[in-house]
């Protein structure tokens, strides 16, 4: 017995199952193009309280001088920028600051004290003589591997105090000074994007 061919019915099964296909691969190039956001990492009580000390971005840890990895040194409320690194100080929310300018930046030593710390003086009200993030500022650094980075200075103290308490407040109980803690990002793939 022979069976009628139907070529409607044949149409219909090789356009859905074309369609599917071509959905299957689309979902897949999107998942291919999806860029995973960068991680922030935080660093606590990074101790200069005896001496300048050299950090790596790229490594995320202290340094020896002599390492060929160090990007930026933190000397009292001053910033150096070794191998070939270099700043700038950026205006702006560190989440939601997204791109490195591509220009800019300079290997001179950094002021700390104006540009990302401000200094209390004697104050009238609240912690005399204190050395403070100033909000709304970021370090942006191109490392020695020309990969970018944005800093967010949390603390000048040990433990993150809280600056408006009456231990910090108090010079004689105020924790020591020269203990950074800082969020920071590097973009691994050397664009200059930073989200």
């Amino acid at each position: 017995m022979k069976t009628k061919f139907n070529t409607s019915k044949f149409l219909a099964i090789v356009f859905i199952a074309g369609a599917i296909t071509l959905s299957s691969c689309s979902n897949d190039d999107e998942d291919n193009n999806v860029v995973p956001e960068l991680e922030v990492k935080t660093v606590e009580d990074l101790d200069g309280s005896q001496g300048p000390v050299f950090f790596s971005l790229s490594t995320g840890t202290a340094v020896q001088e002599s390492a060929t990895t160090w990007d930026i040194k933190f000397n009292s409320s001053n910033f150096s920028f070794g191998n070939g690194a270099e700043g700038q100080v950026i205006e702006g929310i560190f989440e939601n600051y997204v791109v490195a300018p591509a220009s800019g930046y300079s290997a001179d030593d950094l002021a700390g004290i104006g540009s990302l710390y401000t200094y209390t003086g004697q104050a009238a009200s609240g912690a005399q003589h204190a050395v403070l993030p100033t909000p709304g500022r970021i370090l942006v650094v191109k490392t020695h591997d020309n990969k970018y980075a944005k800093i967010e200075l949390i603390s000048y103290y040990v433990g993150n105090p809280d600056t408006n308490s009456e231990a910090f407040i108090n010079l004689e109980t105020r924790p020591q000074s020269r203990v950074y803690t800082f969020n920071y990002v590097v973009q691994p793939d050397g664009s200059t994007n930073l989200k």
